[in-house]
This record gives structure tokens, sequence and C-alpha cells, in this order.
């Protein structure tokens, strides 16, 4: 059965996707459009149940924008503490002097070393606020734009634990029932995004 409301314009016929009336050219307001997927929703049980999953999988990435959050403030304790022990062990040393051991690939002065010891909890505490940022933004553009939002999300959280396991192959086993249960509910966000689109595009060809 086809879906559709009465344009206010003209009392044309919007159906889902329209982004403008067929008949006066009026644009469809986000207003509509919610409604006409809600009536979607309510005559497709098949609907219903995709957007059950995307639902879930955009309230996922949300609680993943809290997570980068929480575990940033976590990290930086940690590495402020690592960083406050590595400092004590290179006081007295002459800051001119190179550091005896290559550092991330290169060689260093003491007093190059302790910089970047002292900057690495900040690093960390700004790299995820900013991860939770991008995925809030992530959030937020999932209103309008599902399927995008979902691939992006989905990319930057695989992203960002297969580079941490390259760097740190202990972070691997860290949270993993976390970041399975986050795989499967983006993963499937985005089939059933894609199954909403294909539902969507076989109501626009219904005579």
């Amino acid at each position: 059965m086809k879906v559709s409301i009465l344009c206010p314009a003209c009392s044309g016929a919007i159906v889902v996707g329209d982004k403008f009336c067929e008949k006066c050219g009026a644009k469809v307001t986000q207003e509509q459009e919610q409604v006409l997927r809600q009536r979607l929703e309510a005559s497709s049980g098949d609907m219903a149940e995709h957007m059950k999953h995307v639902n879930g999988a955009r309230s996922t990435i949300m609680v993943l924008a809290v997570m980068f959050v929480i575990g940033g403030v976590i990290m930086f304790f940690l590495a402020q503490g690592q960083a406050e022990k590595a400092l004590d062990n290179l006081r007295g040393l002459d800051g001119s002097m190179m550091f005896p051991e290559p550092v991330q690939g290169q060689t260093v002065t003491v007093a190059k070393l302790r910089e970047m010891v002292e900057a690495e909890p900040r690093q960390l505490l700004v790299l995820n606020i900013f991860l939770s940022a991008l995925m809030v933004g992530l959030w937020v553009w999932a209103k309008k734009s599902v399927l995008p939002a979902m691939l992006v999300a989905l990319a930057v959280f695989a992203t960002v634990h297969v580079a941490s396991a390259m760097v740190d192959p202990k972070t691997i086993a860290q949270g993993i029932f976390i970041k399975i249960f986050a795989t499967v509910a983006l993963i499937r966000g985005v089939r059933s995004a894609l199954a909403a689109r294909k539902i969507e595009a076989e109501q626009r060809s219904v005579a």
C-alpha cells in the first residue's frame, strides 16, 4: 500500500522520499517527512523492524560519544601517573644530552623527551574529546541522513581501534565485549538503513 500525505499548498500527494511536491514544487518539511515515515512504519512491519535497529544504532553512536569522554579522562589520569614516573627517572639528567635509546623511531634530547612525556596525557585527552564531539555530530547528522552517518561512525570506530591495536596489541582485548556490541549494532544499523531505503524506493514506484 502506498503511503502518502496531502500537500498543504495544493492538496497533491507527497510520498516518502519526496523533497518537493511533484504537483506544485512546495518544499517538503522535516515534520512532513517524519509523519510519512511514521505512517510507513505503522503500515509495514518490516519497516518498523528496520527503523528499530536504525534507532538502536543511532543510540549506540551517542553511547560511544560518552564512552570516549569517560575513556579519555581515565586514560589521562593513567598516563599522567606514568608520565610522572618517567619524569622522575629523567630528573637530574642534563637536558642537552641525547637520550641513549630511540624514541618513536628518532633520537631526541632529554629535554625534548621531557616535553613529549609531559604532553602525552593532554594529547590523549584532547584526542578522545575530539572523537566524542565527532560522534555527537554523527548522532545529530543521523537524524537527517541515517545511512551516511552510520557508515562514517562505523568507519571511525573501526579505524580508532585498529590504530590502537597497531600501536599497542594489548588494547585488542580491552573492552572487547563493548567493541563487539558497538560493531554489531552499527553494522545492523547500516543494513537496516539500506533495507529501509529500499522500502522507501518501492513506495515511490507504487502506482
